[in-house]
């Protein structure tokens, strides 16, 4: 995996190779096709698109923060990278620093001592950007902006089934199992074959008491591949009821 996290541009499904040999290292730069935008560091830059797979920007593309931080990640200003390790005078609250996060306005060089004090001069400048970076984790925070992206997504291409899986896999961990299956009847009509489709579907009619349905579904995902070991155990759990 990535030293930066596995949802990052240097495994992204939307990168473009800059070399015709299409050797990639964790050296190299990349080109994102749907942002028309060089990566310089595409093991530690981020964006919302790897979860939804759609083929418009959402949000905007992240970097990643100071280690001290923890795992924090900033946004990008406009197509300016914020770094980091500088020291300076902080735009936010005036304090000397070292080290902090610098960017380029396009008007001079800003210098912000935390992640937080970046954020709020970010926001003030952005105002209606949709902050979102990690789709799979739902929190109170996060929850309707999950779902709004997996929906843009899914309104740019009401085929993504990347999308709707995700959305269904979403849905189930909010308990909200009639949409769960609306999700994953729909990525079974566009790839026949997913057996994980089948399994989550089973277990959200498992959870709403549907047990012969979702017993017939969970070996249906089996009868697809033997080798779901998630889809058998739920089997034979549901089967000991």
């Amino acid at each position: 995996m990535p030293n930066g996290g596995k949802d990052c541009c240097g495994t992204c499904i939307f990168k473009e190779y800059l070399n015709k040999e299409k050797i990639f290292t964790k050296y190299n730069e990349i080109y994102c096709k749907i942002r028309k935008q060089i990566i310089t560091n595409p093991f530690y830059t981020y964006c919302a698109n790897w979860h939804t797979h759609c083929q418009i920007p959402q949000g905007p593309i992240y970097t990643y923060g100071l280690y001290s931080e923890g795992d924090k990640r900033v946004p990008w200003h406009n197509n300016k990278v914020p770094t980091t390790g500088n020291s300076g005078k902080c735009f936010g609250c005036g304090i000397k620093f070292n080290p902090g996060y610098e960017i380029d306005d396009e008007t001079d060089i800003k210098c912000f001592c935390s992640c937080s004090h970046y954020m709020k001069w970010w926001k003030d400048i952005h105002p209606n950007e949709k902050l979102l970076w990690d789709c799979s984790q739902i929190n109170d925070e996060t929850e309707k902006k999950c779902i709004i992206f997996y929906n843009d997504a899914l309104k740019y291409d009401k085929n993504n089934s990347h999308a709707w899986f995700n959305k269904g896999y979403l849905l189930a961990s909010l308990e909200r199992y009639e949409e769960t299956i609306n999700c994953f009847d729909k990525v079974i009509e566009l790839e026949p074959n997913n057996s994980m489709a089948y399994n989550n579907k089973a277990h959200s009619l498992e959870k709403l008491g549907n047990f012969n349905d979702a017993i017939q579904l969970y070996k249906k995902a089996l009868e697809i591949d033997a080798n779901n070991n998630l889809a058998l155990k739920n089997l034979q759990n549901l089967e000991k009821k």
